[in-house]
């Protein structure tokens, strides 16, 4: 019986090894929780090199043990022990098994227990810098806490470059999260302001500035919350000034250009549009940078067209026209340069000219012709037409090159885009002035600016434009007359006049036309 039990007791802890081998080989590879709390504890208060040796599971448990913070050497520990987390975040394959162990709030409350040491916030603001890397980890971080906890670790080290990089490290990959993150970090834009200048000849303090705010910028009320805060054009100012030729800063400035466009009323904007003109030539094959540099542009420009010209420069608008003679597959970027375009050269003699040298008037006729269902990109197109024709010279380019039938066809084909109609009939307009005999050619339009006038009721502006030009067309075209009337057109102006009776002006263009129209038939 004693020789049984002696065998029973040597296989029980024969199968006792076997297991904590299988759990250590287990934990070895997850990094779990391995060894006795006892024998953490020495090590937290006796021996620092040995934190090195602990698995993360090891760390974290010892970590959440401390209650009290008054200690050098508990400092000492936290930092030894958040350096060792950080050495572990910085491999992404890591990131999984240290969320789960709980890494996020651990580092969440050494951040709030020890924010008067700069060490132990360095050291926090890294591994949350690298495990923020991983976009899946974004909202876990936010849902813990940490935007609050990296600011107050921001205000708190103020005069720490090291550690305010790591926290904007980190705040660069949050902003590029969900709305309502993007929206928390709004919340503190003062703070971040505040530290560019505090650290404004650091370089990666600037790069990491304007990454943060172009992330921000996407989101509509981020933006709002951005234009209470007119130093950020300051700030944008600044950076730009420190960063010449640099990709990356010229990326994100246009974009965040182009976004806070969409918001200000263009005064602020107008200072950087010799900058977006410099980083649109010097990057002609990045369609990023190209794109948002051209719908800032335009955007600006139509805000604020008195002086707009004056600042762009001619290295700029070259650029423009050789995208729209060598880019067919982008539609967008092409209607971004339409209209960048038309607000360099609307108030602005010597662009038209530079227009007409360039080939730009043939390569919008071109993608007109290309693209004859594509509404957007037709009336960007058509807004810089209805510019040149107000030139002589360009007119006959234009003629030379088949535009008027263009503009007539893409009427006929899209007439209840009311853009496209109201740009293509002041191209007309414009085109029959300078020569009445191209007014024939413009004929097939007659149907389209009748329709659409049946169509738009409620637009009364583009209503009496419309009336204005068919007012002054039939004047000088007999050919215009007859196809209004054979399209049932003076029944479509009578009830426009009856439908806007209150409207003196359009009551006056549609009576006036009506009656050259009763005494032709």
């Amino acid at each position: 019986a004693e020789e049984d039990s002696e065998q029973k007791s040597d296989a029980s802890n024969e199968a006792t090894k076997e297991t904590t081998t299988s759990t250590d080989e287990l934990s070895s590879m997850k990094s779990s929780l391995a060894g006795p709390p006892s024998t953490v504890m020495a090590a937290r208060t006796t021996d620092l090199s040995a934190v090195s040796g602990l698995s993360a599971g090891d760390i974290i448990y010892a970590l959440q043990g401390y209650s009290s913070t008054d200690s050098s050497a508990c400092c000492a520990f936290f930092e030894a022990a958040c350096g060792r987390l950080a050495d572990l975040a910085l491999i992404t394959d890591n990131h999984t098994h240290l969320v789960e162990l709980g890494v996020v709030q651990t580092l969440c409350d050494a951040l709030h227990m020890h924010s008067s040491s700069k060490e132990v916030s360095l050291v926090c603001c890294k591994a949350l810098a690298d495990l923020s890397a991983s976009s899946w980890t974004r909202d876990i971080i936010f849902g813990h806490g940490a935007i609050n906890d990296l600011f107050a670790c921001i205000k708190a080290e103020f005069d720490s470059p090291e550690v305010n990089r790591e926290a904007f490290r980190t705040l660069v990959s949050l902003s590029d999260s969900s709305s309502q993150v993007k929206q928390v970090i709004s919340c503190d834009l003062d703070t971040i302001i505040a530290t560019f200048y505090l650290h404004e000849a650091d370089s990666y303090i600037q790069v990491a500035t304007c990454s943060i705010l172009q992330r921000l910028s996407v989101d509509e009320i981020c933006r709002t919350m951005m234009m209470a805060f007119p130093e950020i054009f300051d700030v944008l100012g600044s950076i730009i000034q420190a960063n010449p030729n640099k990709r990356t800063v010229e990326m994100d400035t246009c974009s965040l250009l182009r976004n806070l466009s969409l918001e200000e009323d263009g005064d602020l904007m107008l200072r950087f549009v010799p900058f977006v003109m410099i980083a649109m030539a010097a990057h002609v094959g990045s369609m990023e940078i190209f794109e948002n540099a051209c719908f800032f542009l335009s955007t600006v420009g139509l805000k604020q067209s008195e002086g707009f010209g004056a600042l762009c420069t001619e290295d700029g608008i070259k650029c423009i026209i050789h995208t729209l003679q060598n880019n067919d597959t982008s539609t967008s970027l092409l209607e971004a340069c339409c209209l960048a375009l038309y607000a360099a050269i609307n108030d602005s003699g010597e662009y038209k000219k530079l227009c007409l040298s360039t080939g730009a008037i043939d390569a919008i006729i071109c993608l007109m012709m290309v693209n004859p269902h594509k509404t957007s990109l037709l009336e960007a197109a058509l807004t810089v037409l209805a510019s040149l024709s107000s030139k002589k010279k360009c007119v006959a380019a234009i003629a030379n090159a088949g535009g008027i039938g263009s503009v007539a066809t893409s009427m006929r084909s899209n007439p209840t885009c009311s853009g496209i109609i109201r740009h293509g009939s002041r191209f007309i307009k414009n085109v029959v002035k300078t020569d009445p005999a191209f007014a024939n050619e413009a004929v097939p339009a007659v149907v389209s600016i009748l329709s659409c006038i049946k169509e738009q009721v409620h637009d009364q502006v583009l209503i009496e434009e419309l009336c204005k030009s068919l007012h002054y067309l039939v004047l000088v075209s007999e050919n215009w007359a007859d196809r209004i009337i054979s399209a049932d057109g003076i029944a479509v102006i009578e009830t426009t006049m009856k439908q806007h009776d209150s409207n003196r002006k359009i009551v006056h263009e549609c009576d006036v036309l009506l009656q050259i129209l009763y005494n032709i038939k």
